[in-house]
Parts: C-alpha cells; structure tokens; sequence
C-alpha cells in the first residue's frame, strides 16, 4: 500500500469524485460491511483535457463491486442570458454604448423600466458581437494561420505580405489571449490569485471544477433518468407547474 501511495505521489494523480454513492462494495452478508475499495485516478492534464467527465455507479447485480462508468463530454446547452464580461470596461467604446443606451427616454411607468439596466444589457450584447465577437474561434484561426506560415518558413523565405501578416497575428493572438484569461480568471473566481499566476494549471482546473459544479448532470423522476437537455427541461417545466 505504501508503494501504491508512493506512485500516486509520483505521477501527481488527482482523484475524481463519485456521484451519487458513498460505497463501492458490500460483502453481500445480513450484518452488511460497506467500503469504497474502487476509485478513478487521473492527471491533471487529463482534467483540463475533459472538464466535463462525470464519474457515477451502476447496479451491481452479479458483483459485489458496484461498477462505474466514467461519462465522456457531456451535452451543454448554453446559456443565452446575459453575463458581464470585466474586460469590457478596457475597450474602446464601451463607456460612450452605456452613457449612449442610459440617456435615452423611458417611456413607461414602471419604476424598475427607468434603471435602463434591460435596454443596457441588449446595447452590450449587440456590441459584444460586433466589437468582440467568438474570441476563441479568433483565437483557433490565428493560432492555425501563424502554425501554417512557421511551416513555411522552414522550406521558403516567406513573402513581405507573410511577413507583415505573421507579425499582425502575433499581436492579436497576445490580445485574444489576454481576453480569454480575463474570462477564465472571472469565471474561476480566484480574487486572490496574482496576475502572473492565471496561466497556471490550478487556475484552469479551479474554473472547469465549477462548471462541473454548476452543471446537472441528469434528474431523476418517476423511476426513470434524465441525462439529456430537453428530458431535463421538461422534467423542471413540470415540476414547476405542479408546484
């Protein structure tokens, strides 16, 4: 057991949490003696590789082990409501759209209408995606643009055209780059971490753990499980109405 350890040590192994049960195995008699004896280990890079993978058991039946079954990337609805971005308020417009949507008139007589916080929250949307757009597709072109022209370069001598190209995606990748940790870092919610630590693994496992935490994995109900998006929206659209 002390060599086990030693190895677990060794490789940095991390291990994944169980859902739903507390045991893994029985010894089947009356006066039950319950353990957990089976566990998933994993690397760091691992987790970061597959944020997402949800660890749960099944029915034993013939075993006395409780089998488990390791879930690879799980469906994702994204969330359409709106979500501030911190890096915003360092871009150029942001503050003239705001002063812009809060100034105009409200008609209506609704106390909660003159706050303007709704008509804001669709200016800034609209603007996100014409200022800002899908930074991490920009991101992936820019990187597989700059990967394509470093290969050239090692058969050719790259065009002046190449050349002023290569060094215009080196700036936007630093830029694209600074807005993607900016995102991470407020969604991991480390207020503490220095500026120098954000690229770091415990950073990037810290803001995929609260994913995972956010995320419900499945409902169950009237005998039956709900793993897929619609299932589970049905299932709280129900549940709310007989409530």
């Amino acid at each position: 057991m002390a060599s086990f350890k030693a190895v677990i040590d060794d490789l940095n192994l991390k291990e994944r949490g169980l859902n739903g049960r507390r045991f893994t195995w029985s010894n089947e008699q009356d006066n039950m003696t319950l353990t957990r004896i089976d566990r998933l280990f994993c690397t760091t890079d691992w987790e970061l590789t597959f944020p997402t993978c949800f660890l749960h058991s099944l029915l034993s039946l013939m075993s006395d082990h409780t089998p488990l079954l390791l879930q690879g990337e799980l469906e994702h609805c994204h969330n359409r409501t709106f979500r501030f971005e911190n890096f915003w308020v360092k871009m150029d417009g942001f503050r003239d759209l705001v002063e812009q949507v809060w100034s105009k008139p409200v008609h209506s007589l609704l106390p909660i209408k003159w706050l303007q916080l709704a008509r804001v929250a669709k200016g800034l949307k609209r603007w996100r995606r014409e200022k800002v757009g899908d930074t991490r597709l920009q991101l992936a072109i820019v990187k597989e643009v700059l990967l394509q022209l470093e290969a050239a370069q090692e058969f050719r001598t790259l065009t002046q055209q190449e050349l002023d190209l290569r060094r215009r995606l080196k700036i936007r990748s630093t830029g694209l780059a600074a807005i993607e940790k900016s995102r991470i870092k407020q969604r991991a919610r480390l207020t503490y971490i220095r500026s120098g630590d954000v690229n770091t693994k415990f950073f990037h496992i810290r803001a995929s753990t609260r994913l995972r935490k956010n995320y419900i994995h499945c409902l169950h109900t009237d005998g039956r499980v709900a793993t897929t998006h619609n299932d589970k929206e049905k299932i709280i659209a129900i549940t709310f109405k007989h409530t």
